[in-house]
């Protein structure tokens, strides 16, 4: 955080634009599962996706920038491209920036993951959407929540076997009707599974009928708030990292409406700090601006002339918020607000 503050300080009292503190690549729109609430508006059948050489340039580029990290994602599932895709975590690694990749784990093998716990890799986040197959295979797929499960022993196992801490392990649960009465359990579950973070997001209706469904009414929120500090106390006491604080908002129930945080007061930093490519080369500012990927493109450009080109000077000059700003993640709000804390609480320290 406090190179992410020193990065901003040289923005706003310098005049200057250092290079992006993180990537987000999103290797594929493909998937190998089929989950109820993914969004379809972003598949794009038979268009041709980034090669496998583009993306191994893109993480020396990003090196060549000081990016500090790299955040593998999607779009779709990462590891359907697995081949390419790890070997870009070993080059993360080897050019010593932070790597990140979420996965919904059912690819990985125990050969894969033996050679990720042996490249030191950061962080590695599961999509797993309940504490049981009942839950979860009911919004994923049958057999993805055991095979999730297998895989995150196996990272306990060789994590133990090769004296290694990392990677840091994360479960990122989409919240919805039919999972928020089994939140407790889901911390029960990181407990035994040697989880470190436990991130929640709640589902957003993103204008589908099926989603609109799934969305936490009002009186689903007062039951799960009267549950959050029992859920919170044991998050607390077995030191499971989490974003239940946002889950105490106004932000659950608005998770798909015009968030009245997005006034004046509320100042984006991601065209300053953040680049996200998606599968096509297309390039924006975060994952909730997907009809901007169309605006550059790294296919035909490096990554420091996307950075430093006419769309990112565009949007940072006007701090630009179009139509879909107001769909932004509770978390990711969340995130936000408490940078611009510690960068208003940095400038009166200065």
């Amino acid at each position: 955080m406090n190179e992410l503050i020193k990065r901003l300080r040289a923005v706003f009292y310098e005049n200057k634009i250092p290079g992006p503190y993180k990537i987000e690549l999103w290797p594929t729109q493909l998937c190998n599962l089929n989950c109820k609430y993914c969004r379809p508006e972003n598949y794009v059948p038979d268009k041709k996706e980034i090669s496998d050489k583009r993306l191994l340039e893109l993480i020396d580029e990003a090196a060549s920038l000081d990016v500090k990290e790299v955040i593998i994602a999607g779009g779709g599932e990462p590891l359907v491209r697995k081949e390419i895709v790890m070997k870009i975590m070993e080059r993360i690694k080897e050019k010593n920036m932070k790597g990140s990749l979420t996965t919904n784990g059912v690819l990985l093998n125990k050969e894969d993951v033996k050679g990720i716990v042996g490249i030191n890799w950061d962080n590695l986040f599961f999509s797993i959407d309940g504490p049981n197959e009942s839950y979860n295979d009911e919004l994923r797929k049958k057999g993805s929540f055991r095979k999730a499960v297998e895989n995150i022993g196996f990272l306990n196992h060789f994590k133990k076997k090769l004296s290694s801490k990392r990677p840091s392990l994360g479960i990122s649960m989409v919240l919805t009707r039919t999972n928020y009465k089994a939140l407790f359990e889901m911390f029960e579950l990181a407990k035994k599974l040697k989880i470190d973070c436990l991130v929640v997001n709640p589902i957003k209706g993103n204008n589908t009928e099926y989603n609109e469904r799934l969305k936490l009414r009002t009186g689903d929120i007062e039951i799960l708030r009267k549950e959050l500090p029992k859920i919170r106390k044991y998050a607390d006491k077995n030191k499971i990292q989490n974003t239940l604080d946002t889950l105490d908002t106004d932000l659950v129930e608005k998770s798909s409406d015009r968030i009245q945080l997005m006034d004046v007061s509320f100042f984006c930093f991601e065209p300053f700090t953040s680049v996200l490519i998606n599968s096509f080369g297309g390039i924006g500012p975060c994952c909730e601006r997907p009809d901007d990927y169309n605006q550059d493109s790294i296919l035909n450009k490096s990554l420091k002339e996307v950075w430093y080109g006419e769309y990112f000077r565009e949007i940072r000059n006007k701090n630009y918020k179009n139509k879909k700003c107001f769909y932004c993640n509770a978390w990711k709000i969340t995130d936000t607000c408490n940078i611009q804390s510690l960068f208003r609480k940095n400038e009166r320290k200065n």
